[in-house]
């Protein structure tokens, strides 16, 4: 459902893995790192319509950690 949302904001995803390897924190399942062109596509991603409603679904079935950081 968010995989529609990505692409229109030409988001690709790096890594997607269920079963990391957590060595500190309290962190545990699945880990997504998705890249933007810049932290303003991805606060875009983030607030538009299409991602709000992946959101929605992900926010009653799951606990998220979700930031947004500026890369090199």
């Amino acid at each position: 459902m968010s995989g529609a949302a990505i692409k229109a904001h030409n988001g690709r995803a790096l890594v997607r893995n269920p079963a990391p390897d957590h060595r500190e924190g309290g962190a545990e399942g699945l880990a997504i790192v998705i890249e933007f062109e810049s932290l303003d596509a991805a606060r875009a991603f983030y607030e538009s319509d299409a991602y709000s409603e992946a959101r929605a679904v992900r926010e009653r079935i799951s606990d998220t950690d979700l930031i947004l950081v500026e890369g090199l």
